[in-house]
């Protein structure tokens, strides 16, 4: 399994499925790379991992606070990892917290939050 998610004090890398996140790839292998001029300012990053409750967990929003209140809904890039890596997952945003949408009975992702309203 690829190690998709880097974060260093600095940077933070997201790599496609099938590569492992590091900072010396091409461009061409990342979904993300916070070196990029148009990524815009990062509020919040982090994973979350929700688990399954034998299979009668509630299905719906994880809410996932952001460190301070904004003025604006930010944007967010919300990847799945674990068991089904790679897809994108439902998130959307307020001005206090980004809601990840749970589609199965347990999951993980990893999300960054970006200064760039919707």
């Amino acid at each position: 399994m690829s190690v998709r998610f880097l974060a260093n004090a600095g940077r933070i890398i997201m790599s496609k499925a099938g590569f492992d996140a590091s900072p010396n790839m091409p461009d061409e292998q990342k979904i993300f790379d916070s070196n990029w001029m148009a990524s815009g300012l990062v509020i919040a990053s982090g994973s979350l991992t929700v688990p399954g409750a034998g299979g009668n967990a509630p299905y719906g929003e994880h809410p996932v606070p952001f460190p301070y209140s904004l003025h604006y809904a930010p944007s967010a890039l919300v990847i799945t990892t674990g068991e089904f890596p790679g897809g994108a997952v439902d998130g959307r945003t307020d001005n206090n917290y980004l809601y990840i949408n749970r589609q199965r009975n347990s999951f993980s992702v990893v999300y960054i939050v970006f200064a760039v309203g919707m």
